[in-house]
């Protein structure tokens, strides 16, 4: 209850002292590109969004926008079209698949792989920032070939099986960790492919999977560890690894050029290429809110459509 009402708290602190994006983010879409872009948002998250989503566009232009509305105001939807005219929103309650669980970002996934057909998608958090140019993605998304972040240095893609293994003997009780033992059991286990990533920044190729693929994945994994648990908030992040690890010659970011912040003052942030800022450490020590009234200031005399 109290760390909720901190964070709140926090959340409305760097709300006020970043209102000024609201004035300077004016994205633009590029109709020749080959990628589009989606997030699922809630009101509170309007600012961080706009700010991910200017640091971002600074370097590559999507040909659609696209934002899974979780609730947001009308008067938020105004914000977000003010800043992005072309942006589509989706409310929540009509994207959502019946076939998946839901709620726990399972909308934003299932809009991911409706827009398959069409174009590549990169899917960008919110607590995101794009702090210099990501030169591996924009070579991800020009090759077609499909990314993902990470929260460990050593994360590679390997087989469920040798997953299993590994993770064999834990004991969290967390959907992740439940999953990710219960795929040494999976049909063809062997010659399966999953990757320990961060659904937070993820790229996705045209075509790489269907939305049957990701169906049929969630029905097996609730087969073996049942659907209130697969339910569970995490169980989209394991579906989302599995399906960028199935995809051909899937690249895992590096670490060191997309960490996520740790709470600490490192200066080392300022120099990657994108970093995320994740809840329980967002706004310690003000690094967030220091980069982002960077951002802000880079942004006031610039309109990202000649960038």
């Amino acid at each position: 209850m109290f760390y909720n009402a901190r964070k709140q708290l926090k959340t409305k602190r760097f709300n006020l002292l970043t209102r000024a994006v609201r004035q300077c983010a004016n994205v633009k879409l590029d109709r020749s590109s080959t990628f589009s872009l989606v997030t699922q948002l809630q009101e509170a998250d309007i600012n961080m969004y706009l700010l991910a989503l200017a640091s971002f566009c600074r370097f590559l232009s999507p040909k659609r926008i696209i934002v899974v509305s979780d609730h947001i105001s009308e008067k938020g939807c105004q914000v977000l079209r003010s800043c992005v005219p072309e942006v589509s929103i989706l409310p929540i309650d009509e994207v959502r698949d019946e076939r998946l669980p839901k709620g726990g970002c399972w909308e934003r996934l299932t809009t991911i792989v409706n827009h398959l057909d069409d174009s590549y998608v990169i899917q960008l958090d919110a607590d995101t920032l794009t702090l210099n140019e990501p030169v591996d993605v924009i070579d991800c998304v020009k090759k077609g070939r499909s990314f993902t972040l990470v929260a460990n240095p050593t994360a590679k893609v390997v087989s469920m099986t040798e997953l299993a293994e590994v993770v064999k003997g834990w004991t969290q009780s967390h959907v992740q960790v439940k999953a990710e033992q219960a795929m040494g059991q999976f049909e063809n286990a062997a010659n399966r492919l999953y990757v320990r990533g961060c659904a937070a920044f993820t790229g996705f190729a045209k075509n790489g999977v269907r939305m049957q693929q990701l169906v049929d994945y969630s029905r097996e994994m609730e087969s073996h560890i049942g659907a209130q648990k697969w339910g569970e908030w995490g169980g989209e992040q394991v579906a989302s690894n599995y399906l960028i690890a199935s995809m051909d010659n899937a690249y895992v970011l590096p670490f060191e050029h997309y960490p996520f912040y740790k709470g600490d003052q490192s200066e080392e942030y300022s120099s990657s290429r994108l970093c995320h800022f994740i809840g329980s450490n967002r706004f310690d020590r003000d690094l967030y809110l220091k980069l982002s009234k960077r951002l802000i200031k880079s942004l006031k005399n610039v309109d990202l459509e000649e960038i």
